[in-house]
């Protein structure tokens, strides 16, 4: 159980310091223009999402069995 609780911290660490990256450049954009490339994320987008759902995928049979994979699918 001590390795899922650590496995939970050092997620959420990542999941924060990850947010306030992008926070940071999200202001960096507002305050000075920046030219975004729209294809490029699109496709990092669509990738991301294609990602994202394999994960759904591999994580749903396993959720009802650990709080943390619970957490993890949510």
């Amino acid at each position: 159980h001590r390795a899922s609780a650590f496995a939970a911290l050092v997620n959420c660490v990542i999941v924060l310091g990850t947010a306030l990256y992008i926070l940071a450049e999200g202001v960096r954009c507002l305050m000075y223009r920046v030219v975004i490339q729209g294809l490029s994320v699109l496709v990092i987008a669509g990738g991301r999402l294609i990602i994202n759902v394999a994960g759904l995928m591999m994580l749903q049979p396993a959720a009802k069995r650990s709080l943390n994979v619970c957490g993890a699918y949510l």
